[in-house]
């Protein structure tokens, strides 16, 4: 069974090309009727599916060039084990990237968060100081009161002319 989708506007419900289709295709639904007869599409269905024995694929091949070549790649590769540990060695290394850089986001997110929240409380505390100050509390006490430091309750209050 295939389902075939395009690319289409949900508004004026148009197309928006006809160059390209998305096909799903459910690969264990899948049989092949003749094997020398089939199209290049199926081929590759075949191929992909699992479904087939060696010897199947290997008649497949005939008929497909792209095929039979994927196959002689794919024994090459089963068969050379300093080749396979390569590329599993390649496969582990992006997986390890990918997990660090996720790792990495992750902290720096945290980070940034923290910051965000250090820089909003020491906002808060300037606001409380200003509004303080405005209501003629005494430097001492309103940098008591909001945890700043009696220096820069004063330069606030030399900044603000109060």
């Amino acid at each position: 069974m295939a389902y075939i989708y395009n690319l289409l506007n949900v508004k004026s419900h148009n197309k928006l090309t006809d160059h390209i289709e998305i096909h799903f295709l459910e690969l264990p639904k899948f049989t092949l009727k003749d094997m020398r007869k089939i199209r290049a599409s199926e081929a590759w269905i075949a191929y992909f599916s699992g479904k087939y024995s060696k010897e199947e694929l290997e008649e497949i091949a005939m008929t497909t060039p792209a095929i039979k070549e994927a196959v002689e790649f794919e024994d090459t590769f089963l068969q050379n084990k300093i080749e396979r540990r390569a590329y599993e060695q390649r496969e582990k290394a992006i997986r390890d990237y990918y997990s660090y850089m996720n790792a990495f986001k992750e902290e720096g997110l945290q980070q940034g968060i923290q910051q965000g929240l250090q820089k909003g409380r020491q906002e808060e505390k300037i606001k409380n100081a200003i509004n303080f100050l405005k209501l003629g509390v005494d430097i001492e006490t309103v940098a008591r009161g909001v945890n700043l430091s009696i220096n820069e309750v004063e330069q606030l209050k030399n900044k603000l002319n109060i």
